[in-house]
């Protein structure tokens, strides 16, 4: 699976390429912002999605995807960390409902059946992917949106081949994984 991910990502960074090459839009990330944005593109956007993905094979999709979904939990904690100071209290009362959410998902007794190493890959998947939303807020600035999604996306995808030929895990789609892809 890793390496159908890393497909789809060099795919899309392709695709977006050939878009912006047709608009005449620059291809390069602003300078000063392209570090960032391989950073943000592999430590965030790649690593959740990996992260995802992995945990699948430890619970049912749907309850994992609950448990990615609560990363908005995390953004509004790294915004804090980050010194934009304490959300409205309507958010903060949101942010407890949501994690009181995740927590009851994850600790319900005989419920539902996902494994404790599916519940971190989730929740770590969460963490990454708020990361890439904080850091992409904090650090890209010059850089057009079409042009960062290029960057990152391509940054995504180089660094999940590596890991799928690193792990021997670099396996070509075949049948019905093209119609996945």
């Amino acid at each position: 699976m890793p390496f159908l991910l890393a497909f789809r990502f060099v795919l899309a960074a392709l695709v977006i390429a050939v878009l912006l090459a047709g608009r005449q839009e620059p291809l390069l990330a602003a300078h000063g912002e392209r570090i960032a944005l391989i950073g943000i593109g592999t430590l965030g956007y790649g690593l959740a999605a990996l992260l995802f993905f992995l945990s699948l094979s430890y619970g049912p999709t749907s309850t994992l995807a609950l448990i990615v979904y609560s990363y908005p939990i995390f953004v509004v904690f790294g915004s804090v960390l980050l010194g934009q100071g304490l959300p409205a209290r309507l958010a903060v009362t949101a942010i407890v409902v949501g994690f009181c959410g995740v927590a009851f998902i994850v600790w319900t007794p005989g419920g539902v059946s996902v494994r404790p190493l599916g519940s971190l890959l989730a929740l770590l998947a969460a963490i990454a992917y708020a990361g890439y939303l904080t850091g992409g807020g904090r650090l890209v600035h010059r850089t057009g949106s079409m042009t960062a999604s290029l960057w990152t996306s391509g940054s995504a995808g180089v660094a999940l081949v590596l890991f799928t030929f690193s792990t021997g895990a670099a396996r070509m789609p075949n049948g019905s994984q093209w119609a996945m892809l």
